[in-house]
This record gives structure tokens, C-alpha cells and sequence, in this order.
């Protein structure tokens, strides 16, 4: 690769376009002093990327552009095309021609280009770092350059070596993979603060979202208990009152019969009376009869009705003890009637007992009998298996299981409590391992005899069987007899107390009604008191009636005996009707009650669960108590959570979202920096295997053509690293290097490395180059130059009045190494000196004219030289 052509245009005294050519040799650019020709070194620097405005010898960027004269005005736009010929591939691009341009405007915008397209000032460096040349290397060697090499700065004289050994272009990743990690760095702090911010907001929400959690928990819990709770509850009472209409409709439909048979006597009491001879006064006592009885049950029905209108003022005042009293008093007159039933089934029950008991004994005897059988048919197989080989042990078993059964039969007979039974059941097992065992005997001996054994084996089972179900049974028997006896005496006594307590009742509702009565009050009791006195009238009435129909019908018994039975049968109705009509307004106001009961469970349900809400029978029975309290604790629970924004779960999902995120973004980040330092590790490593061979090969080189210049002495380049002087360092800056963040540490590495130059001419013993003379020091720093291009040769060098301070003898050593070089760079030498441009095949001649314009004046000497020819 070398330079094949430079196009400047408006660019400082180059107003004009101007283009340079250039071939591999030599080319010399002279001119007087001013003329522009290092402004020609200045628009390389300027279009490969130079930023320093003191190296362009300028204030601001846009002193470059020209500046305009008396006679020609300024240019708004500068512009650079460097022409790199790339054959050989040296710059890792596909074009064989590089074309480099920079433009800028007098408004400051700058624009880069490659082959015409825009790219950035860093894709430009990186392109020249990898091609091993730049704008501050030793590609252009300026007029203070010489001197500068050896007057510069540690950190300087890195730099230069760094582009000398060819390790630019890592350093320039590493550098772009430092500015990556600081940023990196940057947004991992930011992404941590943003986290410790959010955490406890998030903690907070946490809280938030799990007593959420538990309110629709217990609400859950809450709406299923009531669920269970008042469908148990409305459910149940749905049965009851089922349950009551059903009793009140069968009541209703014996009532019909009752009164159809009523209304059936009637009709034959009046065919009767119609065919009877009987005085008309028989009839007028028996019109009467049937007056007073239909009196006596409107007067009961008013009774139940005001009872029931008392029942619900004393309920309604808090005076409910009279209420139950009443209550209890009717409860006790049905429990009376109930009772004398209950004495008359308990005392059937014991008899049914006791015939019962006789029976089964009967059985037990007969199956005793069963087993006398069976037990003979085990004697005859004793007998036909006397000829056998296992007589013996048959006949012992037979004798054991003859002496069992005996045992078991006396066992039997004389059992008295249920232990025994227990060991009835132990010695029937042994039974029928006896006869296991005999059977094996058995089949052993005679097929026949065995399937008899077997057959004989299952019958011994069921006998036992029979004869355990048996024993049980009868003792059952005679435990319900003695029960049933038990409940006779029971009943009668239950039967008195419940007779003395009715009587008790009845005095203390007197005495409570007394105690108690309002006007209102007063004046229902009045009215029921008077109601009652005229049922006892007509009571007394009826009696009346029925004395006088008895003797009318004793006088005329034998006459008139079927009327007689009619009338019995028609009482005997009469009292069940009376009797059917007081269950029905018993059962009326249960209903009512029941009913009440289900307006305010609907009610409260309607209060807790809303109109909508639907009944649900539950699947399994509840404790009705037990979930109450259930009830009431989770509604306690759900009163202490107290109400959550509902807002708060919208805004934890965000929280979490974004916490997640940032969580996720500092697991990324992380993994970032630990990759880019991995990079930078490898980078460098890289850098310093790649410097340190190659500053070895420059410091060969250095002592070589140190050499050549002064004809001898002694020159050399000595690398010092930090971790090599460590211990020079004090602890206020080891302090101070602890401290350092991981970003300042690994920048601070790039300037660890410090590179000193030893040199001493033939004869002299300097100890340092601040002590050389001006020309002295320019040809050391003129065989440093030569040693880096002969150790890592850039593609061309531009030397500006490099050879200014030699005289005529070292020019010429000089350009002897210049000529030696040429094989692996392309020189341009801005020059004064006669010696270079004596070598140049190239000369460029720059002057200016009255409008400080530079222009060029070229010849190619070797082709003057072949024309001369």
C-alpha cells in the first residue's frame, strides 16, 4: 500500500484544487519559507482525522478553510482526498483504491467519507490503526517532531510507540470497549438506584397484595360457610313446612271423612227418625243436640283464634313465658293423650316380647336336634373307617370332637350372661378346626367318606352359625323383654308427673295473666273467658242434651238400638273432628311461624348476599352453630384487613413488572461487564505480547541506525512498567490506587508503561538527551523514526523538514538510510536540504503568488533524465 495521489481544495493557501501524484519513490516538495508546502503535511494530518487544533496551527476548526486575500475572497468549504493504492489488501476493505476525504463548512459541520460513502471519524482511525499509519503516528514527521520524540512526555512517547509497534488498532478497541463498560457501568449504578427506590415500594405493595389475598380468601371462606349456612337453615325450614302442610292436608282429608261420616250417620239418623214412630220431642232434644255441638265448635275455633291473636300481643311485649306456658299447657295435654297410647303399645310390646322369646327357644331346640344328627353321621364314618392306616388319629379326633360338641351343648343350655357367648364362639372355632382336621384324615382314606366329611363340614358351619345368631338373639330378646318392662314403669310415671306438671302450668298462667293484663290484653282474655264459659254452657248443655237422649234411649234401648249405636258412632266422630280441628289450628300456627321464620332468614340473606343471590342446597350436613361462629370470625378477619385500594394490584403488576425488568437489566448489565472485561483482558494481553516484540525489534533497530548516523556510540530504549517499579510507589498513592473505581484502574493501566531513550554519541558520556546538541538530538530522534519504520513500516511517511538542523555529511548518511527504507515505505520529504532533494525522483515545487494562493510546479526527474539522454 502507498499513496498514490492527494487532491487538496480550499484547504488553508490552497484555494484552488490541487492535485499531488505520487509513485513509491522518493518525492521531494520544496519551496521558500511561507509558501504553503507544509500545509501539503498539514491536509494529511487534517483528512485522516486530526482534532488538534494546535497541531493544525489553528484556533478553530474552521481556520482551515481559506481564509481569502486582496484579490480573491474566502471559500465557504475545505476538502481532502487521500488516494491509497491497497493491492495488496493492507486495509481490510474490498476496493484496491482507498479514497479517505474529509470536507467542512464554514458552520462547523464536518463531513468523513470512504470511496464516497459517509462514515465516522472512528471507523476512519480504525481503518488507519489496522493499516499501521494515522495522523499522529510517524507517518507525517512534523517540523517539531523530532525534537518532541525526545522531549515528550512519558505518556506521549507511549502514545507514539503504540502506533510504532502496531498495537493501535487493540488499543482503539480497547478503548471503545472501556468507554462500553463505563457506560455499562453507568446504567448498572442508574438500574441499582432505580431499584433501591422501587424495592420498598414494591415491599409495601407485597404487603398490600397478600392482605388482598387474604380479604378474597376469607371472602371465599366467607361466601361458601353462608352458602352452606343458609341453605341448611332455608332448606331445613322448607321441610318443616312441607312437612306441616302435608300433616295439615292429611288432617284436612280425615277431617272430610270424618264429616262425611258424620254427614253419613246423619242421613241414617234421619231415615230413622223418618221411619220412626218416635215422639216429635226425641227429635226436638236431638235437633238440639246437634245446635249445641256445632256451637261448641265454632265457639273452639273462635278460642284457637283469639288464643292465637293473645299468643302473638304477649310475644309481641316481650311476655313470651306466658306464651310458652299456654303452649306448654296444650303440649302436655296431647303429651297426656300420647302417653296413655304409649302405655297401651309398651305394655303390647312386652307381651309380643315374651311370646317372641318362647318361640325362639322352640328353635333353639330344634336345632340342637340338627346337630345330634349331625353328630351320629360322624359316628357312622368312625365305624366304615376302622380298617384305615389312619385309624387311630380318626378315631381320636371323632373322640375329641364328640367331647367338644358335649361341652358346647351343656355350655349351651346353661348360658345366662352375654360373656358367655364369647366362649361359645371360641369353642365352635375349635369345632371346626376338629373337623378340618378329620376331613384331611377322611380323603385320605375314602373319597366317598370325604365328600361326606365335607358336606357334613359345611353343615357344621351353618350350624354354628345358627346356633352364634341364635344365642345372640335370644339374648337380645330377653334384653328387650327386660327393656320393654322398663319403659312400662317409665311411661306410667312419665304419665303421672306429666298429669301434675299440666296442673302446675295451669295455675301459673292464671296467676301470670292476672299479673300481666292491659286493656287490649284485658279485654282478649275477657272475651276468651267469655267464650270459654259459653262452651262450658253449652257443655253443660250438650251433657244436658246427651243425659236427656241417653234416657230416652234407655227407655227405648231395646227398640230402638241401631238410632242408639248411630249416635254413639256420631260422638265418637264428633270428638275425633273436634279433636282434628284443634290439631289443624295447631299446625296453622306452626305454619305461620315457620313462615315468619322464612321472611327474616330471606331478609337477612337479601341484607348480607343481596336480591339476586341464589339458594343452594349444601351436599353434606353442617353444624349450624359451629359455622355461625365461623361466620362471624371471618367477618371479624375481613373487618380488621379493612378495605385495599383496588388500585394497588394494577400498580403492584406494573411495580413488579418494572422491577422484574430492571432485575433482568442489572443480570444483563453484569454479564456485560464481565464479558467486556473479559475483552479488554484478552486485548490486553494481546497489546503487550504484540509491543513487547515489537519494541524489542525497534530497539535493534534503533542501536543500528544510531550507529550509522553518529558512526558509532552507544543508544537504547529501556521499558519501565508500573508492577516492575511498584515499590517506588508510596503508600499515599497506593492509598490513593486502592480507591480508584474498576473504569479508572484499567484507563490508569494505559499509562502504567514508561519508555526512557539512552543515548551517547562516540566519545561522550551523557546520562541523559536533554544534554545532546540541537543536531544531536535530531539525528537521534532521526534513527528512532528510521527504527520504527524499518521494524513496523507504515505505508508512507511524510518527512517535513526533518533534515533541517544536519549539515551536508549527515544529510547524506541520512538519505543513505532514506534509500535503504524506500523498499519498505514511500517517502514525501518536505525539504531545504540540496542532499534530499539530490535523491528525490519526484520534485514538487510549491510558490505563492500575490494572492496568497499556493501553486504547484512538478517534474519527474527520472524521466528529465531519460529526456536529457
Amino acid at each position: 500500500m502507498y499513496l498514490q495521489k492527494l487532491e487538496i481544495q480550499g484547504f488553508k493557501s490552497f484555494a484552488n484544487k490541487t492535485t499531488l501524484e505520487f509513485n513509491k519513490d522518493l518525492t521531494a516538495v520544496v519551496g521558500p519559507n511561507g509558501s504553503g508546502k507544509s500545509n501539503i503535511a498539514d491536509a494529511v494530518r487534517w483528512v485522516l482525522g486530526e482534532q488538534s487544533l494546535k497541531v493544525l496551527r489553528g484556533k478553530k476548526s474552521q481556520d482551515v478553510i481559506f481564509a481569502g486575500s486582496d484579490r480573491k475572497t474566502r471559500l465557504g468549504m475545505a476538502e481532502v482526498n487521500l488516494y491509497l493504492n491497497n493491492e495488496d489488501g493492507r486495509a481490510p476493505i474490498d476496493y484496491n483504491e482507498v479514497v479517505i476525504s474529509r470536507r467542512i463548512y464554514r458552520n462547523g459541520e464536518t463531513e468523513y467519507l470512504i470511496n464516497k460513502n459517509k462514515v465516522r471519524l472512528a471507523d476512519i482511525q480504525m481503518l488507519m490503526a489496522k493499516s499501521s499509519f494515522g495522523q499522529r503516528s510517524y507517518s507525517i514527521v512534523g517540523q517539531g517532531m523530532v525534537d518532541s520524540i525526545l522531549t515528550s512526555s512519558s505518556q506521549e512517547r507511549k502514545e507514539f510507540f503504540d502506533e510504532a509497534t502496531g498495537v493501535r488498532q487493540y488499543q482503539i478497541k480497547r478503548e471503545q470497549s472501556l468507554n462500553k463498560l463505563e457506560r455499562t457501568y453507568d446504567n448498572l449504578q442508574q438500574s441499582e438506584q432505580l431499584l433501591k427506590e422501587i424495592e420498598p415500594r414494591l415491599k409495601s405493595l407485597t404487603k398490600q397484595m397478600k392482605r388482598l389475598e387474604e380479604k378474597a380468601e376469607a371472602a371465599k371462606d366467607l361466601s361458601k360457610l353462608q352458602a352452606d349456612y343458609y341453605g341448611q337453615l332455608y332448606f331445613k325450614l322448607k321441610d318443616e313446612l312441607d312437612i306441616k302442610n302435608h300433616d295439615f292436608k292429611t288432617l284436612e282429608i280425615s277431617r272430610g271423612k270424618t264429616e262425611d261420616g258424620l254427614a253419613e250417620i246423619q242421613q241414617r239418623l234421619d231415615k230413622i227418625e223418618a221411619e220412626d214412630s218416635r215422639t216429635q220431642s226425641f227429635r226436638i232434644i236431638e235437633d238440639k243436640y246437634s245446635q249445641l255441638v256445632n256451637e261448641k265448635n265454632r265457639l273452639l275455633q273462635e278460642i284457637a283464634l283469639l288464643q292465637g291473636k293473645i299468643d302473638l300481643r304477649l310475644t309481641a311485649s316481650g311476655q313470651a313465658n306466658i306464651v310458652w306456658l299456654q303452649k306448654k299447657s296444650q303440649d302436655l295435654t296431647i303429651e297426656l293423650t300420647s302417653l296413655k297410647g304409649q302405655l297401651n303399645i309398651v305394655q303390647s310390646e312386652e307381651m309380643a316380647k315374651q311370646e317372641l322369646l318362647n318361640a325362639k327357644i322352640i328353635e333353639q331346640e330344634s336345632i340342637i336336634k340338627d346337630f345330634e344328627s349331625i353328630r351320629d353321621k360322624l359316628l357312622n364314618i368312625q365305624k366304615s373307617t376302622e380298617t384305615s392306616d389312619n385309624l387311630t388319629a380318626i378315631h381320636d379326633k371323632i373322640i375329641s370332637l364328640k367331647e367338644a360338641y358335649n361341652d358346647f351343648v351343656n355350655k349351651l343350655d346353661n348360658i345366662k350372661t352375654i360373656e358367655e357367648i364369647e366362649e361359645l364362639k371360641t369353642l365352635a372355632k375349635q369345632i371346626s378346626i376338629l373337623i378340618h382336621s378329620l376331613n384331611s384324615n377322611l380323603k385320605e382314606t375314602s373319597p366317598t367318606s370325604a365328600q361326606e366329611i365335607v358336606f357334613l363340614e359345611e353343615k357344621m358351619n351353618q350350624f354354628l352359625t345358627s346356633k352364634d345368631n341364635l344365642v345372640d338373639e335370644i339374648n337380645q330378646i330377653r334384653v328387650d323383654h327386660e327393656i320393654s318392662k322398663t319403659k312400662t314403669e317409665q311411661v306410667k310415671e312419665k304419665l303421672e308427673q306429666t298429669l301434675a306438671e299440666k296442673t302446675k302450668i295451669d295455675e301459673d298462667i292464671s296467676l301470670h295473666t292476672k299479673e300481666n293484663d292491659d286493656d287490649k290484653q284485658a279485654a282478649l282474655q275477657k272475651q276468651k273467658q267469655n267464650l270459654k264459659l259459653t262452651l262450658e254452657k253449652v257443655d253443660a248443655s250438650l251433657s244436658l242434651a246427651k243425659n236427656q237422649i241417653d234416657e230416652f234411649n234407655n227407655q227405648a234401648e231395646a227398640k230402638q238400638g241401631e238410632l242408639i249405636n248411630s249416635q254413639k258412632e256420631a260422638r265418637e266422630l264428633q270428638i275425633k273432628l273436634n279433636d282434628q280441628n284443634n290439631n289443624i289450628n295447631q299446625i296453622n300456627i306452626e305454619i305461620a311461624k315457620i313462615e315468619t321464620k322464612l321472611e327474616d332468614l330471606n331478609e337477612e340473606i337479601r341484607s348480607e348476599k343481596g336480591a339476586g343471590w341464589e339458594i343452594s342446597k349444601p351436599l353434606e350436613e353442617i353444624d349450624i352453630e359451629t359455622t355461625k361462629q365461623k361466620i362471624i370470625s371471618l367477618k371479624n378477619k375481613l373487618t380488621l384487613i379493612g378495605g385495599i385500594d383496588q388500585g394497588a394490584a394494577d400498580e403492584y403488576e406494573e411495580v413488579k413488572t418494572r422491577f422484574n425488568f430492571l432485575d433482568e437489566q442489572c443480570e444483563d448489565l453484569n454479564q456485560s461487564i464481565n464479558t467486556l472485561q473479559e475483552v479488554i483482558q484478552e486485548l490486553d494481553q494481546k497489546i503487550e505480547k504484540q509491543f513487547d516484540r515489537n519494541f524489542t525489534i525497534i530497539n535493534e533497530e534503533f542501536k543500528k541506525y544510531f550507529n550509522i548516523l553518529f558512526n558509532g556510540g552507544k543508544a537504547s530504549l529501556i521499558l519501565n512498567r508500573k508492577d516492575e517499579i511498584t515499590e517506588e510507589i508510596n503508600e499515599e498513592d497506593k492509598e490513593d490506587i486502592e480507591e480508584m473505581s474498576p473504569i479508572k484502574k484499567l484507563r490508569k493501566k494505559l499509562t502504567d508503561t514508561e519508555i526512557d531513550i539512552k543515548a551517547s554519541p562516540p566519545g561522550k558520556k551523557i546520562d541523559t538527551i536533554n544534554t545532546l546538541s540541537g543536531g544531536e538530538k535530531a539525528m537521534t530522534a532521526i534513527a528512532l523514526i528510521c527504527a520504527i519504520i524499518s521494524a513496523n513500516p507504515s505505508p508512507f511517511v511524510i518527512l517535513d523538514e526533518v533534515d533541517a538542523a544536519l549539515d551536508e555529511a549527515n544529510a547524506g548518511r541520512y538519505v543513505a538510510i532514506i534509500n535503504e527504507l524506500s523498499s519498505k515505505t514511500q517517502f514525501i520529504a518536505v525539504t531545504h536540504n540540496r542532499v534530499t532533494m539530490h535523491h528525490a525522483n519526484i520534485l514538487y515545487g510549491v510558490t505563492m503568488g500575490n494572492d496568497s494562493v499556493s501553486r504547484l510546479l512538478s517534474i519527474n526527474l527520472s524521466e528529465a533524465e531519460n529526456y536529457s539522454q
